[in-house]
């Protein structure tokens, strides 16, 4: 559904678009929190949130909106190498929030 890899048969839209043909505009579109979540364990909450921001060219101003909204406002400037595995989980929340997604797949 990312357009990761390509299927062996069938096909697939997703927003109305084929992930596996190359270009896939609706992948902005998108969220995606993984089972098991992975972040730089010396950057602080915000500054994870503030580099995926950047990536997704969105901007730095809706990283303490969404850091609120998951409940890691007090934590924010706390290296996420302290963090639990659930703050870790949630801050895969927020990041997977970036852009107001159409879809968030949840894995």
């Amino acid at each position: 559904m990312l357009g990761l890899i390509r299927p062996t048969s069938g096909s697939i839209a997703v927003l109305g678009d084929d992930p596996a043909a190359g270009e896939f505009e609706a992948r902005r579109r998108l969220g995606y929190l993984p089972e098991n979540v992975s972040f730089n364990a010396a950057l602080t909450g915000q500054e994870t949130l503030a580099f995926y921001a950047r990536l997704k060219r969105e901007p730095t101003k809706t990283v303490a909106p969404l850091l609120d909204r998951v409940g890691l406002t007090h934590a924010a400037n706390r290296r996420v190498g302290t963090y639990s595995k659930g703050m870790r989980q949630r801050l895969g929340l927020a990041q997977a929030l970036l852009g107001e997604p159409r879809v968030l797949l949840l894995d």
